[in-house]
């Protein structure tokens, strides 16, 4: 059995979150603190704050760069459903446009301004960065604020640039399957602005100015301090397992079809959260993987606008982006992980060319 991913935990993480338990607050503890302070210096920005999940950091994100009701973000229709949502809850409306076929990217050069636009999101999606320079442009050309959804992408880097460091604000996940994680949901915002890491510190406690005083209509989005602990130790061995996600990878692309895979932007070094192909017999192939007992995912099944909730409330009826629709037919996440052992990546690719060659 070669399972689609395993947790990363080790001892020195198991010990970080005992010693916090031990002797620290479990709320906002002193751990919470070191990790925003070695995250942001990680990225190469000013501050981070930690939050509860990737899709608080996206909402507080919003919602601390003051965008408001009835204005509008521009989101790819080819993402997880929370990069959408998150809009929906900080108030805003999702302008969802369609992505690039070959890379499952927004593509800058396609994007036109609309009426109360006031941000665009690029996901950073599987691992790799979009066209920064292009979108940081078109931007500055349009007055618009950038919110990077680096939630897949810890690690990658456009033009030697961490992502999540390049807009107004990054938001990243720490959920078990990313390239690192906080022993259970957790998430982060990476910003320059420092009146904003303010706010974003202030929303995620409540509203909280001060010990009894609120001055924002805020949440409970958290993140704990022995969670803190647990991301802490991982964010040492963020570098070394993306090296390991990379050389998983380079056994996919010399031993699969070229036709499989997305193409690679230049200048983006890949972190491979995610690595999808695309398949045009996907159910013989999905088969043949279960057969062989190889776990996969689908990343997505469905785009934004074919969700169900997103149908109901805002008229999708299909057609509207074929790429991203096109996409849900074809893709197929194989596995990728550290602890992966090349012998069975070199299985993957053999039950995978059984079907695709």
């Amino acid at each position: 059995m070669i399972p689609f991913f395993r947790q990363e935990f080790n001892e020195e993480m198991k010990q970080a979150a005992l010693s916090a338990l031990e002797s620290e607050k479990f709320v906002l503890g002193e751990s919470v603190l070191r990790f925003e302070e070695a995250f942001a210096e990680y990225l190469g920005v000013k501050e981070a704050v930690a939050v509860s999940s990737g899709t608080a950091a996206l909402k507080i994100a919003l919602l601390s760069l003051g965008i408001k009701p009835k204005q509008k973000v521009l989101v790819p229709a080819w993402s997880f459903i929370a990069s959408a949502t998150s809009v929906i809850h900080a108030g805003s409306k999702p302008l969802l446009v369609d992505v690039s076929e070959e890379t499952a990217l927004i593509e800058p050069a396609s994007l036109k301004s609309a009426d109360r636009l006031a941000a665009v999101m690029p996901v950073h999606l599987y691992g790799q960065s979009c066209k920064m320079n292009e979108l940081l442009d078109f931007c500055k050309d349009n007055k618009l604020l950038l919110v990077e959804d680096a939630c897949q992408a810890h690690g990658a880097e456009f033009n030697g640039k961490k992502a999540g460091s390049f807009g107004d604000a990054g938001c990243f996940s720490f959920y078990p399957t990313k390239n690192m994680n906080v022993g259970g949901d957790g998430g982060m915002i990476a910003t320059n602005n420092e009146e904003m890491a303010e706010k974003a510190r202030s929303y995620r406690d409540c509203g909280r100015v001060s010990t009894d005083s609120h001055g924002l209509i805020g949440f409970t989005e958290r993140l704990n301090t022995v969670n803190a602990a647990i991301g802490l130790v991982q964010l040492k061995y963020l570098d070394k397992w993306v090296e390991k996600r990379q050389k998983i990878a380079s056994i996919y692309q010399k031993n699969l079809p070229q036709n499989a895979f997305f193409s690679q932007i230049k200048g983006s070094t890949h972190s491979y959260n995610v690595f999808a192909i695309k398949a045009t017999e996907r159910e013989k192939l999905l088969r043949v993987l279960e057969a062989e007992g190889i776990g996969y995912a689908v990343h997505y099944a469905k785009p934004i606008h074919l969700q169900p909730a997103f149908m109901d409330a805002l008229g999708f009826k299909g057609g509207e982006f074929p790429a991203s629709e096109n996409l849900a037919k074809l893709v197929v996440s194989l596995p990728i992980y550290p602890s992966l052992k090349i012998e069975d990546a070199e299985k993957v690719c053999e039950a995978v060319n059984s079907v695709l060659k």
